[in-house]
């Protein structure tokens, strides 16, 4: 039977042996793992979903034109080019202005191409050295876009995933010192906030571009405060996410007659683009690209399809016979 407890529960109940220390980090109510959820017909469960929502974000979407052909350059065709040439013309059609700003291209040295310098000859130069003179092969992603869509939206999982599983030998009695890791890095972060539709695309110029990936300080600095706000307002009942960071759990437990394993859960939330809405945004300008019996590239999402994992600092054990 599913167990929903609130934190002051969830602190009683990690008393009982094994002990697990835990910080209680967690503000919401939650589905805490049993035997029951852990080993479903004799097989132990690697992640145990207890909740699913999906919730309308920022309209900044960001995706990766990735090449699906063998190689970029075919005989006269230069796929890379077509795909660029393609795009533009599907926003244009589709009344979205890089004049207004309503869409930025994003290459691969990390430069911008952006309404304050699109009609600069350094841009083209840039972009042709980019697109044009490179070799492209399967997988390769040619091109960032960012774009305005009205119904991004966003798909949170929580869940408890398997860190670890620990032997209980029969007869023995010890206790066992165990680190995991909460949080998410800088670069998660800013995974984050592309997932999320916040617009990180607007420091640019025609001297010099930012890589989203590698953004400027002041972005950075700024970036945790940008992604928890957005977090607090979109989803209920979230807490703040913090920087990666380690803790140490003790876990100690009596001798018995029977060789038993403790399966170690850590709560976990995952964010990713929602995948239908997704779809609708991008599945006409994929179609576009690859149009006249060319299948010439495939869209994903720039934070990546399987979403940002952010651990969070609550952990339970399950306690199992051998």
């Amino acid at each position: 039977m599913k167990k929903i407890i609130i934190l002051v529960g969830l602190a009683v109940l990690m008393s009982i042996t094994p002990i697990t220390m835990a910080k209680a980090a967690y503000n919401r109510d939650i589905t805490i793992p049993t035997k029951q959820l852990a080993v479903v017909d004799g097989k132990i469960k690697s992640q145990i979903n207890i909740d699913k929502e999906i919730k309308g974000v920022n309209p900044w979407l960001y995706v990766d034109v990735k090449l699906d052909a063998t190689k970029s350059k075919q005989g006269k065709f230069n796929y890379a080019e077509l795909a660029l040439k393609r795009a533009f013309s599907y926003f244009v059609e589709n009344k979205l202005s890089l004049r207004d700003g309503d869409f930025s291209i994003i290459l691969n040295n990390g430069f911008v191409i952006n309404k304050d310098n699109f009609s600069d000859k350094k841009v083209t130069d840039i972009a042709m050295k980019e697109i044009l003179d490179k070799d492209f092969y399967r997988e390769d992603t040619i091109f960032k876009m960012a774009f305005l869509y009205h119904d991004n939206a966003v798909e949170r999982t929580t869940s408890w995933k398997l860190i670890d599983t620990i032997d209980l030998p029969a007869g023995s009695s010890h206790t066992i010192n165990k680190r995991y890791t909460a949080g998410i890095t800088k670069s998660e972060e800013l995974d984050m906030g592309l997932t999320l539709g916040l617009k990180f695309i607007t420091e640019s110029s025609a001297s010099a571009g930012i890589d989203i990936k590698y953004a400027s300080a002041k972005t950075l600095a700024k970036i945790n405060t940008d992604v928890n706000a957005t977090r607090s307002k979109t989803f209920k009942n979230s807490s703040e996410i913090k920087s990666s960071f380690e803790s140490t759990t003790n876990i100690a437990y009596n001798p018995c007659n029977e060789d038993k394993v403790i399966l170690r859960y850590q709560l976990v939330e995952n964010y990713k683009v929602d995948p239908s809405a997704f779809k609708d945004a991008t599945s006409k300008l994929e179609k576009l690209m690859n149009s006249y019996g060319r299948d010439i590239v495939k869209i994903e999402p720039t934070s990546g399809e399987s979403g940002i994992d952010i651990p969070v600092d609550q952990i339970f054990d399950v306690t199992i016979n051998k």
